[in-house]
């Protein structure tokens, strides 16, 4: 039974100012060949996020997983404010890599990957493909993850093109 299946496959995370009655969003086409299903939503004061996976697999096992989340409220002044708070929520072991930013953007972002391998800490390796742009209203984090150590060429390219065709917009 699929759980929750959103139109066009267009998924967002919206933020609502109450003051100003203005709504940004940030959305992505997430390809349709992986008939996504929506696990797990969360709305609170700090953020708002939404965890994809592939429609015939299950949240244990799901061989990618997409995710959508937006920090409420919190700006970073550049990209390198903004790596810098991942850096510091990363173990060791674990490797950051940047490998696309642009701080002069109306709305900067960086693109990058965290790579884990298999430790005794981590049962699992599991490498995330991010991007992060910087709302007026909050910071938009967009992801895939999958259980290897590393990514592949051939994956960064894909999820690339289809991380940075999302589009921040305010109404």
């Amino acid at each position: 039974m699929k759980l929750f299946l959103l139109p066009l496959l267009l998924f967002s995370c919206q933020f609502h100012t109450i003051a100003q009655e203005k709504t940004e969003e940030f959305r992505i086409g997430w390809p349709p060949e992986y008939d996504w299903k929506v696990v797990s939503q969360k709305d609170d004061s700090i953020q708002m996020s939404t965890w994809i996976i592939p429609g015939n697999e299950n949240v244990n096992t799901a061989s990618i997983i997409g995710v959508m989340r937006l920090m409420k409220a919190v700006q970073f002044a550049d990209s390198e404010e903004t790596l810098n708070f991942y850096r510091s929520h990363i173990d060791s072991g674990t490797v950051l890599t940047v490998l696309d930013k642009q701080d002069s953007a109306v709305h900067r972002w960086v693109l990058f990957k965290v790579e884990t391998p298999k430790t005794n800490k981590y049962p699992e390796a599991e490498s995330d493909l991010y991007f992060v742009i910087q709302g007026e209203y909050g910071v938009f984090e967009s992801y895939v993850a999958i259980k290897e150590a590393s990514l592949s060429r051939q994956f960064v390219k894909k999820w690339t093109k289809i991380l940075k065709s999302g589009e921040l917009t305010k109404q």
